[in-house]
């Protein structure tokens, strides 16, 4: 109900996503850190949000506007981290801008190496969970580099460590990292425009 009466109000489902959506959702991975909710609790709260995540999409996609040139992305969080909701919300955003998205969600470390040598794709981004570790990050970063058949390969950093620290991206061998799902599509286009022209 509240969602709709904000939709109603006149407001931009690109902006209820990320004033809305992302909040709740970090609050909802505070409290399970922290031990204030059940993972009974918290895994309700992220079904309906995860089930409002997709019901708003052509929302969206009718209110944005599709960049020139058809892009591609794999997005994945990293093998073995748990969250899966920030990488649903970038992949939807990629979508609606005119991306063609490939989903790396479940894939081992093989799987994911193995999609991305089996395609050119334009930027790869790899997330991580408030709780996972980085240990093995920057190895994996560039063992996908490794992989890609794209010389030109842009490799992004998601996921609260990133948020909390941008300059982790970096240091871990990202070329960079986006606050939010709406600037990460800028960025990505950005990045992956400078690289080419090199």
């Amino acid at each position: 109900k509240r969602w709709a009466s904000l939709r109603a109000d006149g407001h931009a489902a690109e902006d209820l996503y990320l004033r809305y959506l992302r909040p709740v959702a970090v609050e909802l991975g505070r409290r399970w850190l922290d031990d204030e909710s059940s993972f009974g609790d918290v895994t309700m709260a992220m079904t309906v949000l995860h089930k409002q995540l997709h019901e708003a999409y052509g929302a969206l996609e009718a209110e944005v506007e599709t960049h020139q040139g058809r892009r591609s992305i794999l997005l994945a969080p990293a093998p073995g981290t748990d969250h899966v909701f920030g990488a649903a919300m970038v992949e939807l955003f990629f979508r609606a801008y005119g991306w063609s998205v490939t989903s790396g969600v479940g894939l081992s470390e093989a799987e994911l190496l193995a999609k991305v040598a089996g395609q050119k794709f334009d930027v790869v981004g790899l997330s991580l969970g408030s709780h996972d570790s980085n240990k093995n990050y920057a190895d994996l970063v560039g063992r996908i580099r490794q992989a890609s058949p794209n010389d030109a390969l842009v490799v992004m950093a998601g996921g609260a460590p990133f948020i909390e620290e941008p300059e982790l991206a970096e240091r871990l061998g990202a070329d960079a990292t986006a606050p939010d799902a709406r600037r990460a599509v800028l960025w990505a286009r950005r990045l992956v425009t400078h690289k080419t022209v090199k």
